[in-house]
């Protein structure tokens, strides 16, 4: 389900921002390295960190309503 509308240019950029942010969250693979999988934090709390630090940086962001279509 998309939470926002960005230009292509700032998709790497946002997608940091947001990653930086949940990155305690992640799983630690048998190796050490984190993985992508969260473990510790509900979807809704990604998405609140996603949209609030999305809003934060100097991108052009439409949020989405969560409740759109619902």
């Amino acid at each position: 389900m998309p939470i926002a509308a960005l230009a292509e240019a700032d998709l790497a950029a946002a997608e940091r921002c947001v990653l930086e942010q949940v990155s305690a969250y992640k799983i630690r693979g048998p190796s050490g390295y984190r993985l992508e999988w969260l473990k510790g934090i509900r979807p809704e709390q990604v998405i609140q960190i996603a949209r609030e630090r999305i809003a934060l940086k100097p991108h052009h962001v439409q949020l989405a309503d969560l409740n759109h279509g619902q």
